[in-house]
């Protein structure tokens, strides 16, 4: 009898726990099942966006996050690429207001990509036969 009170006990913590949304340390709420909505429709506005923030030919904006915070305001994780190459270090956050409007931009690095060149140095054959050459050390260990 007490292991099934015990039992009852935590499935209904479980459910009363699930049933609230989680609120993070800076009060925003963690990711729902809108979350998917949200990111599609910010990615949806990234080629503006990215005009809006100066970004040249070539660089476009990849959403990965969105987080809204309890007062409405919102966060927008983005990940840059130029030419269809991920930019190290090209992340960044678009802060708005309740409204949708920007009011502050994070940069991980540099708000402007600048790349010598996309010229490969050498040709495509000659790369994969470097990258099979003896001299190269392989792992055989699945990378993790």
């Amino acid at each position: 009898m007490r292991h099934l009170f015990a039992g009852a006990t935590l499935a209904a913590l479980i459910a009363a726990a699930t049933a609230v949304p989680v609120v993070s340390a800076h009060g925003a709420t963690e990711p729902t099942q809108d979350r998917g909505n949200q990111i599609r429709s910010e990615q949806a506005k990234a080629d503006q966006t990215g005009r809006a923030l100066g970004f040249g030919g070539g660089e476009k904006l990849v959403v990965k996050d969105v987080v809204t915070d309890s007062d409405g305001s919102s966060h927008v994780r983005y990940n840059r690429t130029f030419n269809g190459l991920r930019v190290l270090g090209g992340d960044l956050v678009s802060h708005r207001d309740k409204a949708g409007a920007v009011r502050d931009v994070t940069y991980n690095a540099s708000g402007k990509v600048a790349v010598a060149s996309t010229t490969p140095r050498i040709s495509a054959g000659a790369a994969a036969a470097k990258g099979r050459a003896p001299d190269v050390q392989q792992s055989s260990a699945p990378a993790g």
